[in-house]
């Protein structure tokens, strides 16, 4: 089997393939990953990051948006490894699995994470116009979310989509224990107030809220650090801001970075400002670390976290209520850690990968069959 993607790095839903193709490992199907090289960065990392951990991966390259070359390569892989079905992920990933598998027996399934929710340019538009076509053509799609099924619904009626969740590997935060040693490392004391932020610097992350809301809570907690985990087109937009709010000595940029369990070992409070969802992988890791979470109410977000049950939610694009709901934890830590234990029994329950890749095994036999 063929999962499918055009990644520039290790995402989102670069972390759902991984976590599925790791459950997959021990069940009929053999797994591998097949990276398609983006024509501007030829990047890899997913396939590094998939042989690290000792999965089979394939690249190909493509020097032009849908490359013909592209998909030779794709449709050769296929026939020369026997490969019985292509598991795409993403729009260009959708098209180049049905022209691999073209005037052929083999069986395409998509699954659709949210992509183009805050771009509204021309081309973005363009290409979720082709991929609405492309996906009629699929033999099975799924999205991420209900939010997610949704959209796709109210433009392709016709085409029957099923919602399967993102699942994470539960067992990496386990006994998770706060590491002073990369405290100290990231400049934080023991005593410093850590708030966390994990995921791409782009638009629909919402970080410039985020970065408002530092400026009352530093204020008022001197103490205070945030943290930003992730890269971005908007990190230097991001660090002028910064600037701009006299923050620079109390916020971080820290990059991509591997180590998520580490870090969410040393963060305080974990916040998700997002304008725009389906579910993140970042927030079921932050669940499955037992961390305060303080959410926007968009997307999948509400149907995994429940307010002042599992962590707090807060409207989009509103500062002010970041504020108020980072120092409602601060002021109430029984609470926080109520809420962090209830978020992690949530995850456990209903957001493993082993239950998430159950859900994909039952669509491969049926469509093998």
């Amino acid at each position: 089997m063929l999962l499918l993607r055009s990644a520039i790095g290790v995402f989102g839903a670069e972390q759902m393939m991984l976590e599925l193709v790791h459950a997959l490992c021990k069940s009929p199907f053999e797994p591998i990953i097949g990276v398609i090289e983006n024509r501007n960065k030829f990047c890899t990392e997913l396939a590094r990051t998939a042989a690290l951990s000792g999965l089979r991966s394939q690249v190909f390259k493509c020097s032009r948006p849908f490359d013909p070359r592209t998909a030779y390569q794709i449709r050769k892989f296929i026939q020369e490894t026997c490969i019985d079905l292509v598991h795409a992920h993403g729009y260009k990933a959708n098209f180049y699995a049905l022209m691999g598998t073209l005037y052929s027996k083999i069986p395409c399934m998509a699954t659709c994470h949210p992509w183009t929710e805050t771009d509204y340019s021309l081309k973005a538009r363009a290409y979720s116009f082709m991929d609405r076509i492309w996906l009629r053509k699929m033999d099975a799609v799924v999205a991420v979310s209900d939010e997610v099924r949704q959209q796709l619904s109210t433009h392709n009626q016709k085409t029957k989509v099923d919602v399967i969740p993102n699942g994470i590997d539960v067992d990496r935060f386990n006994g998770l224990e706060k590491d002073f040693n990369l405290r100290r490392h990231l400049a934080c004391s023991s005593s410093d107030l850590v708030i966390g932020a994990i995921g791409r610097l782009v638009p629909e992350k919402g970080h410039p809220f985020l970065i408002a809301s530092a400026k009352a809570i530093c204020e008022k907690y001197p103490h205070a650090k945030v943290l930003f985990v992730g890269d971005g087109p908007l990190r230097q937009q991001l660090e002028r801001q910064v600037a701009e709010l006299r923050l620079n000595s109390h916020v971080k940029f820290l990059g991509g970075r591997p180590d998520v369990p580490a870090l969410l070992s040393v963060i305080d409070i974990f916040v998700l400002s997002s304008v725009s969802e389906g579910l993140p992988m970042v927030l079921l890791e932050a669940m499955a670390a037992a961390k305060p979470i303080v959410a926007t109410a968009v997307g999948a977000i509400p149907k995994v976290i429940s307010h002042h049950d599992s962590g707090l939610l807060v409207p989009p694009k509103d500062s002010q209520a970041l504020t108020n709901a980072i120092e409602f934890f601060v002021k109430n830590q029984r609470e926080a850690v109520r809420m962090a234990s209830a978020a992690r029994r949530m995850v456990l329950a209903n957001y493993s990968s082993k239950h998430m890749a159950q859900k994909y095994l039952k669509h491969y036999e049926q469509l093998v069959s």
